[in-house]
């Protein structure tokens, strides 16, 4: 079968070529070629279809899928490295996983452009850390929400046609994630438009045309119960501020690590080190892991507001 995305230039920095099925298991990721700044060209591949982490591509319009593939390219730039590496660190601090770790730090290992690469799973550290690695593998992605892609190639090291495997550096997504419903092209104009183009974090304006945003959900993924809400094209403008704010690549990776910690730990996530909260305090107090009414008064929930309130409380005090 066929894609319309397959073999398509997408910009001067974005090429795509096949898809490729993961043997053994249903996943499918298409291959790409990125190319950044002062960098190596990036022979890698984006997610298509994932069994563990909700994500399917493979009915979606043409537009949808180049839209995942520009946020793909942007989390995988190697500017976001240092942002990346942090949030793991941080991340495997609160694990117990002898096992996983090991493994995972084989596979995030890093060129000289902060690129991660194809292992061959033969001759590379991933048979040392691991004699069982396709489970060891399969572990990350279901209970650490890894985005890992395998296929068959030849290794030039070994001499043979071995898996080969490269860690995805874009946001986790762990087992039993829901499906982010589909946005209509029309209805993601309106939101970026909406918010005049403007990065809620920073209050940097960015060209209409630009591809630096998410449309970011205010109330975390990691804790949908139910899913997504439907994002109808009709939605009312209160609806889309309601739901909705702009957040470029690196704010939205921040985002998302203080929101795993939230969720692991039961800490709200900081204004870059001011811990000051409008409604409660740093712990969550949500009725449960679902509850949204635990997300609001954190700076990450809605970052407009709060830096409004934050200055109103500076004004009075």
């Amino acid at each position: 079968m066929s894609y319309s995305f397959e073999n398509l230039k997408i910009n001067d920095n974005i090429q795509t070529f096949t898809v490729f099925n993961v043997e053994k298991m249903p996943d499918m990721f298409l291959e790409v070629e990125f190319s950044y700044p002062r960098c190596r060209k990036f022979e890698t591949c984006v997610p298509i279809y994932e069994k563990y982490q909700g994500i399917d591509y493979t009915n979606a319009e043409k537009d949808d899928v180049v839209d995942w593939i520009i946020s793909c390219y942007e989390q995988m730039a190697p500017s976001n490295a240092d942002v990346w590496n942090n949030g793991e660190a941080e991340y495997w601090e609160t694990k117990n996983a002898e096992q996983a770790k090991p493994l995972f730090e084989v596979l995030n290992a890093e060129d000289r452009y902060h690129l991660t690469e194809w292992l061959c799973r033969q001759c590379t550290d991933i048979s040392m850390v691991n004699s069982q690695a396709a489970s060891r593998i399969r572990a990350l992605k279901q209970q650490h929400g890894y985005h890992i892609a395998t296929k068959k190639c030849f290794c030039e090291t070994c001499g043979k046609t071995t898996p080969h495997d490269m860690l995805l550096r874009i946001g986790k997504m762990k087992s039993g994630a829901k499906d982010k419903k589909p946005m209509p092209n029309s209805l993601k104009k309106r939101i970026k438009g909406l918010f005049a183009y403007t990065d809620a974090c920073f209050n940097v304006t960015y060209p209409e045309a630009s591809n630096a945003f998410i449309i970011d959900h205010k109330f975390p993924a990691t804790r949908w119960a139910a899913g997504e809400s439907p994002n109808y094209s009709t939605m009312t403008d209160e609806e889309i501020a309601n739901k909705f704010q702009l957040l470029t690549n690196q704010t939205n990776l921040q985002k998302d690590r203080y929101c795993e910690r939230c969720f692991e730990k039961g800490i709200r996530g900081d204004f870059f080190g001011i811990r000051w909260y409008p409604v409660g305090d740093e712990k969550w107090r949500g009725a449960n892991n679902s509850d949204e009414n635990g997300c609001i008064g954190c700076p990450w929930y809605d970052l407009a507001l709060w830096k409004k309130q934050f200055n109103e409380f500076l004004d009075e005090n």
